[in-house]
């Protein structure tokens, strides 16, 4: 199965409750998976040999792009999505949660 980018984005949207889009847009969703991205880019350049022959700009992703990586990628990077918004919520970063879903980014993803 291939992913789009919309659906990396309901991936992360479903532990922050927010079905109804009304707490985080589906921009800011896909700014923090492309955030995600750029992040892997970085540190396992190896992920995406051969992935980007023609896409250079991660930026220039849309909700209606194909996740540029592996699928088996998808979970690890909608978590680092998750965590990203979840910053936003101060009872949940005090209470542990936002460094769970970034260490669910690091065992998934890295």
């Amino acid at each position: 199965m291939s992913y789009t980018m919309q659906q990396i984005v309901d991936i992360a949207r479903k532990p922050l409750e927010d079905d109804d889009k009304d707490r985080y847009s589906d921009a800011d969703l896909l700014g923090y998976v492309v955030s995600a991205l750029l992040l892997l880019r970085t540190k396992r350049p190896d992920f995406f040999f051969g992935t980007f022959s023609s896409l250079t700009d991660l930026s220039a992703l849309t909700l209606v792009s194909t996740f540029p990586l592996d699928d088996q990628y998808a979970q690890g990077v909608a978590d680092y999505a998750t965590a990203r918004a979840s910053t936003h919520d101060s009872d949940h970063v005090t209470s542990g949660r936002v460094q769970q879903f970034f260490d669910l980014f690091g065992m998934g993803a890295l």
